[in-house]
């Protein structure tokens, strides 16, 4: 095995430097139905950009219109918390309601697309909770323990502050939420297709059914291409479907154009020129554009990738069946084969003809004696300086593959559907891979560093050497001068 690391150190010490990675693509991502149903369009959208989001190369554009910065409203959410906690604490109710309400308001504004606004909207109304019940204010208390158990009936209370008769209460509180579950609500946004989210919690492509909803107040986020990104509250009590009217955003009515463009030239099998639109309008390099189709109980899915000048790149067809999981899987992989393939390569200037440069003559050696040119390190310390070397990357290995081991453990607790995934498989893969040569670096220079002390006593202190430091970073260095 020491071999075995020996030549792969000495092979990657000859191998030249990597070229500099290449600037990231932008890329617009777009999907039509040719039978005209949305969820197809949708699911298929959601999984071609999953997969095209795995590859670093590329930034994938989000078409939908930007809505406000949501993202302070959460940081406000969070920050009156351990405060209202801490006037709690110190049996101050007032004020550790009043910060708790602060929170609260502020969670409401947060972008519910976002798990951690759903803890922060959790934390606070548990904080405004237990202010409540230090106030003896029962009415409210019981709303506010509805509200809660409504957006997470699992939900529990810190067990050091809430005392039993708030353990009683919020317990039959949380049983009679549980007995009033809504056995399907459903939800849909017009137009049909946008993306939703319920209390933080993506479910799936409008229209959704929810099956055993608790009733109650709910937060609902819907995204779409060319509309604004909506928020509501939506009162679940009933199975009478719930519908959210979107508002197209100011550049709407032209990207709905394009969309209309594409399955109109998808339809006669000539998706390249109006996919190059595409990717004009959104100021992108590429454009990939999946086209969705029934047949029976099938579904094709025909996936183009096209430059911004109207190349096509790739051309890739699939089928599957009608699973909306299933659906957005295979268009996922099928973008991740697609942005496999090679970049196109870039124009480059000629270089402008080099000018005559006289070569300088060599100098003359000197005729010094070899003893005054011998370096000042004598061998033994290029055998330290080896060991060390070597010390050091076996460190950073063992480093790097606990890491590798760690990131391999959380890609596999998470979903193969996820984009969070593949970007944890592949770095957990990367780390493997540097932890592995950085162990036999350290294997070379540790072993070099032992024979150069061996042989140190064997040395001729006339001769010249040459010293081969195998160490991190090291190359061939010439101590000495050779006859």
């Amino acid at each position: 095995m020491l071999r075995s690391w020996m030549l792969s150190a000495t092979l990657l010490l000859a191998l030249p430097s990597p070229p500099a990675r290449a600037q990231t693509r932008r890329l617009a991502t777009a999907a039509v139905s040719l039978d005209a149903v949305a969820a197809d369009a949708a699911w298929g959208l959601l999984g071609m950009r999953a997969g095209a989001r795995a590859d670093p190369r590329f930034e994938v554009l989000d078409l939908a219109s930007v809505g406000p910065d949501r993202s302070e409203w959460l940081e406000r959410a969070r920050a009156p918390l351990p405060a209202s906690l801490k006037s709690f604490d110190q049996m101050d109710f007032a004020a550790a309601q009043e910060k708790a309400d602060l929170a609260l308001a502020a969670a409401a504004n947060a972008d519910w697309t976002s798990l951690a606004t759903r803890a922060a909207f959790l934390d606070a109304t548990a904080a405004r909770i237990l202010a409540l019940h230090g106030r003896n204010q029962r009415a409210a208390l019981k709303s506010e323990l509805a509200g809660l158990f409504a957006v997470d009936p699992a939900y529990q209370i810190d067990s050091r502050r809430c005392g039993p008769e708030l353990t009683s209460a919020s317990e039959k509180v949380r049983a009679a939420v549980n007995r009033g579950r809504v056995a399907r609500a459903e939800l849909r946004s017009l137009p049909a297709g946008a993306s939703v989210w319920l209390d933080g919690v993506f479910r799936g492509i409008s229209p959704v059914q929810v099956k055993d909803l608790p009733p109650g107040l709910h937060f609902v986020a819907l995204r779409l291409d060319g509309y604004k990104p909506t928020q509501v509250k939506v009162l679940f009590g009933t199975a009478v479907p719930v519908e959210v009217a979107l508002e197209l955003s100011d550049a709407g009515s032209s990207l709905r154009a394009l969309l209309q463009g594409i399955h109109d030239s998808a339809a006669l099998d000539a998706v390249e020129p109006a996919a190059a639109k595409l990717a004009a309008w959104a100021d992108a390099d590429e454009a990939m554009v999946l086209v969705t189709g029934s047949q029976g109980d099938l579904r094709n899915l025909e996936l183009v990738r096209v430059g911004r000048d109207g190349r096509l790149l790739a051309r890739l067809n699939a089928r599957t069946n009608a699973d909306n999981a299933a659906l957005a899987e295979v268009a996922r992989g099928l973008a991740k084969e697609a942005l496999a393939k090679p970049l196109p390569a870039a124009a480059v200037p000629p270089l402008p003809p080099a000018a005559a440069t006289p070569i300088a003559p060599r100098p003359q050696e000197s005729a010094q004696p070899v003893a005054q040119r011998q370096s000042a390190l004598p061998r033994w310390g290029w055998a330290c300086v080896s060991l060390g070397a070597g010390a050091l990357a076996g460190a950073g290995g063992i480093g790097l593959g606990i890491s590798a081991r760690n990131t391999a453990a959380e890609a596999r607790r998470t979903m193969r559907s996820l984009p969070e995934y593949d970007q944890r498989a592949s770095s957990a893969k990367t780390r493997s891979y540097l932890a592995n040569g950085l162990f036999a670096l350290s294997a070379v220079g540790i072993g070099t560093g032992v024979v150069l002390l061996v042989t140190d006593r064997h040395q001729a202190p006339e001769s010249p050497t040459v010293s081969l430091l195998a160490g991190p970073g090291a190359g061939i260095q010439v101590v000495g001068s050779l006859p």
